[in-house]
């Protein structure tokens, strides 16, 4: 495992909310809390080296697909949903479990819910004290990887 305290850092000079992680679960506190600073960032990554990372949905939300043996294939539900012009070119990453995500910005006209199991092996991530693990975090020895280097997106109406 590496550090990932630069990577951090960057995250948040550009805004997002960055909580450390062990496995899947934050190592702090943070519902309701205002986001790190960078300074309290590089302090717990210097006595917490190998935390991974992720970032609070606050100011974003995740359409996450996944696949799951012998049960709902998220991959499926995407392709065959009736409005593809909904999930317009954006951010987007693999995942340490072989799934993806697609990362929108939150628009101020309206509010995005949470749903989980929006379709049949599709979560939308949405809620401000929610999360994600982001790239280039590691689990079970798998990376989380970044697909491209799209801005991210404004939701459509």
């Amino acid at each position: 495992m590496r550090n990932l305290v630069n990577y951090a850092v960057r995250y948040a000079k550009v805004g997002f909310s960055v909580l450390p992680m062990i496995g899947k679960k934050p190592m702090i506190k943070f519902a309701d809390q205002p986001a790190l600073t960078v300074d309290q960032i590089q302090s717990y990554w210097r006595s917490h080296p190998y935390a991974q990372l992720a970032l609070r949905t606050t100011n974003f939300f995740v359409i996450d697909i996944d696949e799951h043996p012998g049960g709902a294939d998220g991959f499926k539900s995407i392709a065959d949903y009736p409005n593809p012009e909904y999930l317009r070119d954006t951010l987007s990453q693999t995942t340490a479990g072989g799934g993806r995500q697609l990362f929108y910005l939150k628009r101020d006209d309206c509010t995005i819910q949470q749903r989980i199991g929006w379709l049949p092996g599709v979560d939308v991530k949405a809620h401000v004290n929610n999360y994600v693990m982001v790239a280039p975090s590691e689990r079970n020895g798998k990376l989380y990887q970044w697909e491209n280097h799209n801005p991210i997106v404004t939701a459509p109406r």
